[in-house]
């Protein structure tokens, strides 16, 4: 085996291993809806297009993937919802406060923003949904 065909072999393989693996935006988390989990890594969601995580102690939501802020909005209630677009569409809701504006690059692992408090009034849950190529994925974190 020659030495470039070698280096091309472990540039795909390292490619292939790091390919379409979504961080959890929320450290620690667990799932809020009662779904069974599947054993492949993305599954098609059947009950809609959203994932509700819950937090354990940490409130900071994290990038689930290189990407670019496309949308950073407010809704009536005041909750900020940000758009992002890596190699999957990203969305997320129910935030309390937003680090992010329109057009930044965000690595993944990067802070965009934070949930409510435990103690507040609103819901403190994160809500996200992620589609990729017209379909929407549940990630196996």
């Amino acid at each position: 085996m020659n030495a470039r065909y070698f280096c091309f072999l472990i540039i795909a393989l390292s490619f292939y291993s790091c390919n379409n693996k979504l961080l959890n935006p929320l450290k620690g988390s667990s799932y809020f809806s009662k779904e069974v989990q599947a054993s492949a890594n993305y599954m098609s969601t059947d009950a809609g297009s959203s994932l509700y995580l819950k937090p354990n102690e940490v409130l900071e939501v994290r990038a689930i993937e290189d990407c670019v802020i496309k949308l950073v909005f407010v809704t009536k209630d005041s909750n900020f919802i940000i758009v992002a677009r890596g190699k999957a569409n990203a969305a997320y809701g129910n935030l309390f406060k937003s680090f992010v504006v329109k057009g930044d690059f965000i690595k993944q692992g990067q802070a965009i923003g934070e949930l409510y408090p435990k103690d507040s009034v609103e819901n403190n849950f994160l809500g996200v949904s992620i589609e990729k190529d017209g379909r929407y994925l549940r990630p196996k974190w």
